[in-house]
């Protein structure tokens, strides 16, 4: 990436606080750690595809058990979450955002990007994980997500 483009995104997450540590390029993306929420970090690709356009990739993981429901429980509910998509592979699950703009949009986007992955990560990864550990059904876990998602969790 550009440096002005790179500096543009080490400054939004500096400036929100999000304690960002960049890391050694990786397969053409400049990327780094970053806090989304206490004690949770995510990671940050951002792929300079043309001059002055950039697709920013935040992925956010956390370790589950393997289970084969959670993993069909993510690629249910992944049309709903469009643009964001989950992945549960072996005891890994994630969650992707990806956005794409310039590089004076991508501070804003990143501000979205972020905002819908912390709402999703609070509505969806706990009852991924409930699921995982045999605590949940898999229709009680589907329905609490969604519930979750909507923000009527607690109705």
């Amino acid at each position: 990436m550009n440096p002005s483009a790179k500096q543009t995104i080490h400054n939004f997450l500096a400036t929100n606080n999000l304690n960002p540590q960049e890391r050694p390029p990786a397969e053409g993306a400049d990327n780094w750690l970053f806090d989304i929420a206490e004690n949770l970090q995510s990671e940050l690709f951002c792929y300079e595809v043309e001059d002055n356009a950039i697709i920013g990739l935040v992925v956010t993981s956390i370790k589950i058990p393997e289970s084969n429901e959670v993993t069909m429980l993510a690629a249910a509910m992944n049309p709903a979450l469009a643009p964001a998509t989950i992945l549960h592979v072996g005891e890994v699950l994630s969650l992707r955002l990806m956005v794409s703009g310039s590089a004076e949009a991508m501070p804003g986007l990143l501000e979205e990007s972020i905002v819908i992955s912390r709402h999703v990560i609070n509505a969806v990864f706990p009852r991924m994980l409930e699921l995982a550990e045999n605590k949940l059904p898999m229709q009680n876990a589907m329905v609490l997500a969604m519930q979750a998602l909507q923000g009527e969790e607690n109705k």
